[in-house]
């Protein structure tokens, strides 16, 4: 018998379960549901790391051996794990930032044609996305990157030669900085010209260092032999080809990427890459919520953000993969986002099937439903 003055609280439909929850575990283990969702973490998981990790080409951390070696011309040989880099930064770089012409002068010759990245013949950087000046090989392209008013902080866009390099031919290449425009000559040649502003240099960083055949902190290795390597500023020639003009160790500690570079907004393709990176873990968020449907939004979040630094960890060991702190901050947002959107779908869900549920004064004290007079 009811006690007075309290009054019968109506029952939720049986099959109505609380908001949020997908399934439920029970003394047998986890209901069909929960299951489902457990294999849809594992599917998503593995799509994850396909995409992480492709083309699968594994290339851990170790110490290895300096592949540079003197020729009996006095130039210097690079092999496909090198290091050749100075110690400090080029003392021409303030003398350019004020005016001055820069004029490079590159005699080499590839080894292999298919070199791409493009592969670093010569420097002035601190990696992959901060650059003054950068001469490399993309394929049988000859590319040129300058920091200059109109392009990025590594000298996006290219400047490009197609055909200027193939493998086994000598190739002298120049390269000219000057007040007012860009010039690249092949074999005494011009090949491209471009207007520029009348102090193009300007931007660039004093503090960089200059390496030959790779990048600076690795990743980008150029094989081949290079017979001359000089920059003329000012009426003065700096040889970086004489003995002690570079640092080359024995041997070194090699990674694919020695260094962790945040993808950071500041132009299209940097947002386009977040976005994407956000459109990727989206639906690892939504399943795993669906698998933890009683963990709240925050420690489903932090549970994908744990997946995204696993696998930028881990694209440590493989080759061509670029591991990134600021992917794992878009791909953990991207999970929450994810998450977030399946708790207030499923959560709409259970509000309409409630709203559809028979009121307790259509309800008797059997279940059975009774038609209003």
């Amino acid at each position: 018998m009811d006690q007075p003055g309290h009054r019968r609280r109506p029952a939720l439909s049986a099959d109505v379960p609380p908001a949020g929850v997908v399934g439920s575990s029970g003394p047998a283990g986890p209901g069909p549901s929960r299951r489902l969702a457990l294999y849809l973490v594992a599917v998503v998981l593995l799509v994850e790391m396909a995409i992480a990790f492709f083309p699968f080409r594994l290339d851990p951390p170790r110490r290895v051996d300096n592949d540079v070696s003197r020729t009996t011309s006095g130039g210097l040989r690079f092999g496909e794990h090198n290091r050749a880099e100075t110690a400090v930064a080029p003392s021409w770089i303030p003398a350019a930032r004020h005016g001055s012409s820069v004029a490079v002068s590159l005699a080499f010759v590839p080894a292999v044609s298919d070199q791409d990245g493009p592969a670093r013949i010569f420097t002035v950087s601190d990696g992959f996305f901060h650059g003054d000046l950068t001469v490399g090989q993309d394929d049988d392209a000859l590319v040129v990157r300058v920091r200059r008013p109109g392009a990025d902080q590594a000298g996006w866009p290219d400047l490009r030669v197609p055909g200027a390099l193939e493998a086994g031919r000598p190739v002298v290449v120049d390269v000219v900085v000057a007040p007012g425009s860009i010039r690249i000559a092949v074999d005494g040649k011009t090949a491209l010209r471009r207007r520029t502003s009348s102090v193009p240099a300007s931007r660039w960083n004093p503090t960089y260092r200059l390496a030959l055949g790779n990048e600076l902190g690795g990743g980008r290795p150029w094989e081949g032999e290079i017979s001359r390597a000089e920059v003329r500023v000012d009426g003065r020639t700096y040889d970086y080809l004489r003995p002690g003009a570079l640092v080359v160790p024995a041997d070194f500690w090699y990674a694919t990427h020695r260094r962790w570079e945040p993808v950071l907004p500041g132009s299209g393709t940097d947002v386009a890459t977040g976005l994407a990176h956000v459109a990727l873990f989206a639906p690892l968020g939504a399943v795993l919520a669906a698998a933890m449907p009683r963990r709240r939004l925050i420690t489903v979040t932090a549970a994908a953000g744990l997946v995204a630094l696993a696998l930028t960890v881990a694209k440590t060991a493989f080759a061509g993969r670029h591991p990134s702190l600021g992917d794992v901050v878009w791909q953990t947002a991207g999970a929450w986002c994810g998450a977030a959107l399946f708790r207030w779908v499923v959560a709409r869900r259970d509000v309409r099937h409630i709203t559809n549920a028979p009121s307790a004064r259509e309800t008797t004290g059997t279940g059975a439903t009774t038609r209003p007079f």
